[in-house]
């Protein structure tokens, strides 16, 4: 059954608790970037109540027989009662503001709706079926725009944050907690929005991060000690941030064991321009990259743990006319060998010398690693220009300790 990706981490169940969440900008009024609204279905978590979200536009005929068309509408949202056998209620949605990002289905048969500009379709559980639109972007402060990326698809600012149903006093609330902390909260059953500012209410939504927190990296590290396969995208990344944000040394030992997770991303990064192969094979223009190895590192230093430095980008080389990853080693006494860089030198004699970049930005030609030094941690960043090092520069204090650089960094 398709659950929303952003809860992929943090399931939409019942805490004692809640938070929430943030965002956006005015929907633009032409799209250059098409964005897709699949139909959906979401169970609640006891799985007595059904939500799909079906739209004609979805409809497939020997037209529309390899994809439908974008930005659709119309959607029909009908909760179903399954234990009963009937339907609960049924709504119709109308233009593109109603179509649905994500759904979140709860045990009492309560429904929020993730809707297109980051509204929020709210559904109590009295089984009547009346809809409240609640505006996510008129609870984030001005100051707090700056975070969300306003682009031709629309504005993009949800990735880590958090969403689910929580209850705090006996009422049911909805929580979403921005990556860069803001806190929205919503109460179902009234249809409005609560100020999270209470301190009992923080003290509690806390608790409930950490809860979920820790859940979440528990059952990741059960499944890499499994060896079962994940798609590079299913691992708790906004778990994994959310550890270092939150300063959870409870996580230290469960983030140290996840970094070994290979989740290297499928397909490569067009890099660097002006770069070129060397003459062993390695191509620098061409990378995949570990962005939950990323997360996971950059939580054990703000926890003020050195993590074990296994590479989070990946160069490719070719062997026999086949294209296969570039191995480097793990380096964790990398921090000794700067003193041997030098302008001029070539890609392949920098990875030899002190290992992968742990971050690349390919349009100015950069690589980046965080260097962990008990006494002076810094950043060190590479500048390349025509395949050859130009630049030596580092950066203190380091990037991964400057408030929310890195997780920009890591957002694209």
């Amino acid at each position: 059954m398709r659950r929303a990706s952003v809860a992929k981490l943090f399931t939409p169940r019942v805490i004692t608790v809640l938070s929430a969440l943030i965002v956006t900008g005015a929907p633009p009024a032409t799209h250059a970037t098409n964005r897709y609204y699949l139909d959906q279905t979401s169970d609640a978590p006891a799985g007595r109540y059904r939500l799909n979200a079906i739209s004609p536009d979805n409809v497939r005929t020997p037209e529309k027989s390899k994809r439908p068309p974008a930005f659709q509408k119309n959607f029909l949202y009908t909760l179903t009662d399954r234990s009963a056998g009937r339907v609960v209620w049924t709504f119709q949605g109308g233009g593109q503001q109603d179509s649905p990002r994500e759904l979140y289905v709860h045990d009492s048969g309560a429904v929020v709706v993730w809707a297109a500009f980051d509204d929020l379709l709210v559904f109590s559980a009295d089984g009547a079926g009346r809809c409240v639109r609640l505006s996510l972007r008129d609870c984030l402060p001005m100051n707090d725009r700056r975070f969300v990326e306003d682009t031709t698809a629309g504005p993009i600012w949800s990735q880590w944050s958090t969403w689910r149903f929580v209850t705090f006093k006996n009422q049911l609330l909805f929580y979403v907690r921005a990556w860069w902390g803001q806190q929205i909260v919503v109460d179902v059953n009234r249809g409005q929005f609560v100020p999270a500012d209470d301190k009992e209410l923080s003290d509690a939504l806390r608790q409930s991060d950490r809860d979920e927190t820790l859940r979440a990296l528990r059952a990741a590290v059960d499944e890499l000690k499994s060896g079962r396969a994940k798609d590079d995208d299913d691992w708790p990344a906004t778990a994994a941030m959310l550890a270092g944000q939150l300063g959870l040394d409870e996580s230290v030992e469960l983030l140290a064991t996840l970094e070994r997770a290979d989740a290297f991303t499928s397909s490569a990064t067009v890099g660097i321009p002006g770069s070129e192969r060397v003459s062993v094979g390695v191509d620098t223009t061409q990378w995949r990259t570990n962005p939950f190895r990323q997360v996971v590192q950059l939580s054990l230093r703000r926890l003020k743990r050195s993590p074990q430095c296994l590479s989070a980008t990946r160069f490719m080389m070719n062997r026999a006319g086949k294209s296969e990853p570039f191995v480097v080693e793990p380096m964790p006494d990398r921090g000794r060998r700067l003193a041997q860089l030098r302008t001029g030198m070539e890609p392949i004699d920098v990875l030899r010398l002190i290992g992968s970049p742990d971050f690349i930005r390919s349009g100015p030609g950069e690589w980046q690693y965080d260097i962990d030094d008990e006494h002076e941690p810094l950043t060190l960043q590479l500048l390349w220009n025509g395949g050859r090092l130009k630049g030596v520069e580092q950066l203190k204090p380091p990037l991964w300790s400057r408030e929310n650089v890195r997780e920009q960094t890591l957002r694209w």
